[in-house]
């Protein structure tokens, strides 16, 4: 997969990283509260990256983590890297 992202996809990373930073390990289910609506491609979008952990259990799967690929990820698109952006 390349390096482009979407916008829904960025919103979820940075949505993840909150919940990683409170140390919340968040459920698929808990992040689709939160944005109100199914998460489930952008979580394995960004799973596919590789910039996510994701532990699947009996229940819903969650996330655990970033990788060190996420949080350089998630660093280059809050400080301004926007060329990865291709939208909605």
């Amino acid at each position: 997969m390349g390096s482009l992202i979407t916008t829904q996809e960025r919103e979820l990373l940075f949505l993840i990283v909150g919940h990683l930073d409170e140390g919340n390990t968040p459920a698929v289910d808990e992040l689709a509260l939160d944005v109100g609506r199914d998460v489930t491609a952008e979580v394995a979008a960004l799973q596919d990256r590789g910039w996510i952990l994701v532990r699947r259990t009996d229940g819903p799967p969650t996330v655990t983590g970033l990788s060190p690929a996420g949080v350089t990820a998630a660093a280059g698109l809050r400080f301004g890297r926007q060329d990865h952006d291709r939208g909605a």
